[in-house]
């Protein structure tokens, strides 16, 4: 069984998933850069992951034209590694090099969007719907009997939408689950893959953007220190003016016998006993 590590990219989107799980949760995918794959060889030897997803937080191929470098330089980590990459995209003309890819999985929105599906060389095509709440059985019946016809798509899938609180919904679930494996296949929510993020490994999607807890500790530190600094910036002058105006004030005090030290205090001359 392929172990995968998902990359999740954040390249932007079309905006057209009514059912984005990165939007209605909130989910903070940092920006993509080519520096987030310096870490990639890394987390594959410590992940045991044998195939590459790409995936995103908005599509991966959303602007492919201004992120070609990108991909050039994932293509020649993971040909020199040796590692087939599967692509989840709901583009389906886009000038991405599908075929050089093992699998590529269209993820579709209407049931027209099945006639724009092409095979380019060898790569296994699927195709992906996510169960709406306008979906009948009838519907998928009709996806399945044209996958089944068709030259172009070797696989197909279904999801369930998760909603803003991501909780997964569960719209014709008996009929979906009673045909998995058999039919399609029918993919519950859960986290079935390591997800790798600019250069950070999470275990969990619904993880990816949190800060641990030192991290939290150094940003909150940087904070304060920030605050320490511009405060410093404002007011050093007048803080440095009191602080001398206090000592001068002690050692006045000393001088006229109304202070006096006590170990390591300064008290009043009466309290000293």
């Amino acid at each position: 069984m392929d172990k995968y590590l998902s990359i999740i990219t954040n390249f932007g989107c079309h905006g057209r998933c009514p059912y984005c799980v990165v939007r209605e949760n909130g989910i903070n995918v940092p920006e993509t850069t080519l520096f987030g794959l310096n870490n990639l060889k890394n987390t594959i030897e410590e992940t045991g992951a044998n195939i590459v997803s790409v995936s995103g937080g908005g599509d991966p191929l959303h602007n492919y034209k201004e992120h070609k470098y990108w991909y050039t330089e994932l293509f020649a980590i993971l040909n020199n590694i040796g590692l087939p990459i599967e692509m989840h995209t709901s583009y389906l003309n886009s000038k991405f090099p599908y075929e050089k890819c093992k699998r590529v999985v269209y993820h579709l929105l209407t049931l027209d969007q099945l006639d724009e599906i092409t095979k380019i060389e060898k790569e296994i095509v699927r195709v992906v719907y996510v169960v709406e709440k306008w979906m009948t059985k009838d519907d998928i019946d009709y996806i399945y009997d044209y996958v089944q016809k068709s030259r172009d798509i070797d696989e197909l899938s279904f999801r369930q939408l998760v909603n803003g609180n991501f909780e997964e919904e569960f719209h014709l679930h008996d009929y979906l689950k009673r045909y998995h494996k058999k039919k399609w296949y029918y993919i519950e929510q859960n986290d079935y893959n390591d997800y790798y993020v600019e250069g950070r490994l999470y275990k969990k999607f619904s993880d990816i953007g949190k800060l641990s807890s030192n991290e939290k500790f150094v940003n909150n530190r940087k904070a304060v220190m920030a605050l320490d600094e511009e405060f410093q910036r404002k007011h050093g002058a007048e803080l440095k003016s009191l602080t001398a105006s206090v000592h001068k004030w002690i050692d006045d005090e000393i001088n006229n016998g109304n202070l006096v030290v006590d170990g390591d205090r300064i008290v009043r001359k009466e309290e000293k006993i």
